[in-house]
């Protein structure tokens, strides 16, 4: 998806006539974003310019420019969003019932971790730490990928994906492998699969990434600060993350529960 975006933006560079990082200007990315806003949601040209954001300042980190000319260049603002969709409980153990061994497997890593499903994908044993129960997503240069934000983070290992991983044959570099230091399926492939298996368990307004939403929420509703969920999401700001700080209707009732004004 990202590769996808990057060339949609150098063919607009290519057409201005831009060949130098430090001709990429403010009222350049306004003018695209107005370009994408034709065709595209708010969030979406958003999502573009988080990624060239982010390509800027790894040029920046490389001595190529001085400085982001694009660091003070807003997002728009999204009224379109809405509470990210979860799973109860009661959803994930139907799912698992009615999955496949692999997507079974599939689940309970996305679960505990809250990947996304490139960094799920990419995922390789090198970024399993079972000395320090640790899951580092990284970046693979050399297969093209890359996190959201560019920037690793680690994620602690929970008992049952430990003794999940544990149990997984190493036939190759990747933890989900074909067997010959390939990805085992395309990020699509596990998009469609789970898209298939919310229809056999005929649960609506949910796909594949509400597995992410269900481990942010549920840490959330777990106690867990902002700013720690974030740090394990791999999100930019804070700002992305509040919109996980809704709290299911069971758990707001237990909350005003500990109010006492008895005298």
């Amino acid at each position: 998806m990202d590769l996808g975006r990057i060339k949609i933006f150098q063919k607009y560079l290519q057409e201005r006539g831009i060949t130098k990082l430090k001709e990429i200007q403010p009222a350049l990315m306004e003018e695209y974003k107005t370009l994408l806003l034709r065709t595209s949601k708010p969030k979406t040209v958003n999502n573009n310019l988080v990624l060239i954001k982010a390509m800027l300042n790894k040029a920046v980190e490389w001595k190529a420019l001085n400085s982001n000319p694009l660091k003070d260049v807003k997002k728009l603002k999204d009224t379109g969003l809405r509470q990210p969709r979860y799973f109860t409980n009661a959803e994930i153990n139907k799912l698992l019932e009615l999955a496949k061994p692999l997507m079974q497997k599939v689940i309970k890593v996305l679960l505990y971790t809250g990947m996304r499903r490139s960094e799920f994908v990419f995922l390789t044993w090198e970024d399993v730490d079972f000395e320090n129960k640790l899951i580092t997503v990284q970046s693979k240069p050399d297969s093209g990928f890359h996190p959201k934000s560019y920037n690793p983070r680690s994620i602690p290992m929970h008992e049952e994906l430990e003794k999940l991983l544990m149990d997984l044959p190493q036939n190759g570099r990747y933890v989900f492998d074909r067997g010959n230091d390939k990805p085992l399926h395309t990020p699509d492939y596990y998009t469609d699969e789970f898209g298939k298996l919310l229809k056999k368990a005929d649960i609506k307004g949910a796909n594949l990434h509400s597995l992410r939403h269900t481990f942010a929420s549920n840490l959330v509703m777990g106690g867990v600060d902002l700013r720690t969920v974030q740090e394990l999401l791999g999100h930019s700001s804070v700002k992305v993350t509040e919109r996980y700080a809704h709290l299911s209707p069971d758990h707001r009732a237990k909350a005003v529960e500990v109010l006492n004004f008895e005298v």
